[in-house]
């Protein structure tokens, strides 16, 4: 992972439209965190060294037999419904990235905590790393750490330019042969790291990129299209 110091808010947008260029054979994400933390999903943040795959399994497959109910489709790809999953605050094996800029140093800056620095995370994938739901038949035994894009039917996926990365646990042997292994954190992915960038956002430098953005209106509003959006973003305009 390459590290990028922070210039402030014109430098930043300058640096990402140099790093961002057009090219057919690459797509940019973009991710925002509150914190630094490596970038795994929830399912391995408590402990990257256990195998959460039959796990992750057993709870889409509850999912699947009791949200039933909640479903448009019967027959839905487990693909797609990790997606709905992760989008409901399930724990699954996705990150979620962005292919908009502005949403991510967004919720890089909005955290609850005005004294911690904000992070932001440039990502350029290529093509043959797009999950192809008629190869990669099932998302929990992939090889290599994949990029889905979800389907755009849900307000806030599409007004979040929402994609995930697609994570997975790496078994290997020791020299002993016992077996373990772990998941492995897209900045010390050995596939990936190189084409990762990252900035840190100094907390004072926070209120103002919100200022920005709002102002371009990138906001709890448009990020939220519901009444939940709606509130909070009326509340965050007038101090609350």
């Amino acid at each position: 992972m390459k590290e990028v110091g922070w210039n402030g808010w014109e430098s930043f947008i300058s640096k990402i439209i140099s790093l961002g260029k057009p090219d057919p054979d690459t797509i940019n994400l973009f991710r925002g965190q509150s914190c630094f933390k490596p970038l795994l999903p929830a399912i391995a943040r408590l402990d990257p060294t256990v195998d959460t795959t039959d796990l992750e399994r057993n709870m889409l497959g509850e999912l699947r037999i009791r949200g039933g109910r909640f479903l448009e489709q019967d027959a839905i790809k487990d693909i797609d419904l990790l997606a709905i999953a992760q989008h409901h605050g399930m724990a699954t094996g996705l990150l979620d990235w962005s292919t908009n800029a502005l949403v991510a140093i967004w919720f890089a800056c909005i955290g609850n905590d005005n004294n911690a620095n904000g992070h932001f995370y440039f990502y350029r994938t290529y093509q043959d790393s797009i999950f192809n739901p008629q190869l990669d038949l099932d998302p929990l035994s992939l090889t290599s750490t994949k990029i889905f894009r979800p389907n755009s039917n849900n307000p806030r996926v599409i007004a979040q330019h929402g994609w995930f990365s697609v994570h997975h646990y790496r078994p290997s042997t020791n020299a002993n042969g016992t077996i373990s292994g772990n998941f492995v954190g897209l900045e010390s992915d050995i596939l990936h790291f190189l084409s990762i960038y990252h900035f840190e956002i100094p907390s004072d430098e926070k209120p103002r990129i919100l200022e920005n953005l709002n102002y371009l209106g990138v906001n709890f509003e448009y990020l939220f299209p519901d009444v939940d959006g709606l509130c909070k973003n009326i509340n965050k305009n007038n101090g609350y």
